[in-house]
């Protein structure tokens, strides 16, 4: 399971700066998101970072988690929105929600990690991460965010042998070799 990196962009997620004509959508959108949480990476995809549809699916996911608190996968999929839109913030009190009201859910606690990452919170992410494979997401690319982490603190070694455990489930993997390479040349790889 894959989830891009946050665009640059920082749409927010409230509905105070959308057109009149947009508020009657968010609130439809908003309807059809408590019944169908997924039906938010429907919208999401086709996307580009900077399309002014994407305050619109953010607030509306806000206002479905509304309506429906209790509902962890409507408030991951609300957090993964907030995470496209750069709302690292918002991204990061959702999937908190969604992971207290699921300690055992992977998807949500690989993007809690990767948010963590972007904000500079490596422990928060390692721990988030840790918790991702013990609930059994053995991914590739949750192996290569651990290495980001480990790296990001100064544990190389650490980090090496995630990358190497990233490139054992996905030997093409070209991220984790590149990562792996520039620790072996005695390099840190770059940003994370």
């Amino acid at each position: 399971m894959q989830t891009p990196a946050a665009p640059a962009s920082r749409a927010g997620s409230g509905t105070h700066n959308l057109p009149r004509t947009s508020l009657s959508r968010v609130n439809g959108l908003a309807a059809q998101f408590a019944a169908e949480p997924e039906m938010i990476l429907a919208y999401l995809e086709p996307l580009a970072p900077d399309s002014p549809e994407l305050p619109v699916i953010c607030a509306a996911a806000d206002k479905a988690v509304q309506a429906r608190p209790d509902y962890a996968d409507l408030q991951y999929f609300a957090a993964y929105a907030a995470f496209r839109a750069g709302n690292l913030p918002r991204a990061r009190e959702l999937v908190d929600c969604a992971t207290r009201l699921n300690p055992q859910y992977k998807a949500a606690l690989i993007l809690a990690g990767r948010i963590c990452l972007q904000q500079n919170e490596h422990a928060a992410a390692l721990t988030n991460l840790q918790q991702a494979l013990a609930a059994g997401a053995d991914y590739p690319d949750v192996y290569v965010l651990l290495g980001d982490a480990w790296r990001a603190r100064g544990d190389l070694v650490r980090a090496a042998k995630a990358y190497r455990q990233a490139l054992c489930k996905n030997h093409r993997l070209t991220e984790a070799r590149r990562k792996l390479g520039a620790i072996s040349a005695g390099r840190n790889g770059g940003p994370v």
